[in-house]
């Protein structure tokens, strides 16, 4: 097993190929969002580069379709960048992107009489009046 120094080693190590392997790719697909027409590039991303293929994620299988679409033009516009002078073809794979979940707005919870009594009387002493406020629309949320 390797040790945790020659994966961290900042000249040679593992981590660090890893490190500038993920950025090459990071600032790739920038240029390459340049290429694409805007509305699929908002849907689209490199995900790596093998021998002389780009392999590109797509969030659905009709991104994927418009990208596959336009990978012969794509190809041939990628002349403009060293890095990928030497690409032959495009794969092109679905990857929904992660969607962030809504926050979902909950009913608050009740509190007891005595929490409702200790939290006006806490915004009563309060100099803040945003705060003061909301202690008070927080002790108007007691059980009954």
């Amino acid at each position: 097993m390797r040790k945790v120094a020659s994966l961290i080693n900042k000249q040679t190590g593992t981590l660090q190929r890893s490190l500038e392997h993920s950025l090459r790719l990071k600032q790739l697909d920038y240029g390459i969002k340049s290429l694409l027409p805007e509305g699929l590039a908002s849907h689209c991303r490199i995900a790596n580069v093998r021998k002389n293929v780009l392999i590109m994620q797509a969030d659905s299988t009709s991104w994927a379709t418009r990208l596959r679409y336009q990978s012969a033009e794509i190809v041939k516009q990628l002349t403009q960048y060293d890095a990928l002078k030497g690409i032959k073809s495009i794969r092109v794979t679905v990857a929904p992107a992660k969607k962030q979940r809504k926050m979902e707005r909950r009913k608050a919870r009740p509190i007891s009489e005595q929490n409702a009594a200790i939290l006006s009387s806490t915004a009563e002493a309060l100099d803040n009046h945003e705060l003061a406020d909301a202690l008070r629309r927080l002790a108007r949320n007691t059980r009954r």
